[in-house]
């Protein structure tokens, strides 16, 4: 579930772009990451409130709501299928 999709420019002019997304994984073992991405983290959802992050404290408000209310976030969330590639003939 992407929380949160931020775009800025730092004081050295570095466009950032900062994705910030709720889901789970089976395992992360396996993740591999674009040259693009100079910074990735799996943390767990307990963990958000203890660490630095760009600006999703409403949305963190919003699934705890939803959580208060009895919403599983299992009805948020889709799943990531990784298809190969078909053959060229």
């Amino acid at each position: 579930l992407l929380l949160k999709d931020v775009a800025f420019v730092r004081p050295d002019g570095q466009t950032v772009k900062v994705f910030a997304y709720l889901c789970r994984v089976a395992s992360t073992e396996h993740v591999r990451y674009s040259e693009d991405f100079s910074d990735a983290r799996w943390i767990s959802y307990e963990d958000l409130e203890h660490i630095e992050h760009v600006g999703i404290e409403g949305e963190l408000e919003q699934i705890k709501k939803l959580q208060a209310a009895g919403m599983p976030l299992e009805n948020l969330m889709t799943t990531s299928v990784r298809k190969e590639p078909e053959p060229v003939s």
